[in-house]
């Protein structure tokens, strides 16, 4: 009984890690067949695979990504746009006062 409580606590603790993890596009439909498109998109998936973000802004931008038709292209240009945002808040941004 204890070593399925040690399971199940690890289960639900690891649940938002993958819950916010890379998301799962179908990227020969995306890109329907196109061989340009399809290499941008796997090479955004190689790039986001090594990338340590915030779950609550995975989340979101797999949310877009999935929104647009499933790209990760989409996902790697949100997450920036996310990052570069939180490291400038509104008033702060070069030029700005």
């Amino acid at each position: 009984m204890k070593k399925l409580s040690i399971i199940v606590l690890a289960l639900l603790l690891a649940a938002p890690a993958c819950a916010a993890g890379l998301p799962r596009f179908d990227v020969e439909k995306y890109c329907q067949g196109a061989a340009e498109c399809v290499s941008m998109e796997n090479r955004a998936k190689a790039e986001l695979k090594g990338l340590d973000v915030e779950p609550k802004i995975m989340a979101h931008c797999a949310n877009v990504g999935k929104t647009l038709g499933g790209s990760y292209s989409v996902v790697q240009t949100c997450i920036e746009t996310e990052l570069e945002a939180k490291a400038n808040p509104m008033g702060s941004a070069a030029g700005t006062k």
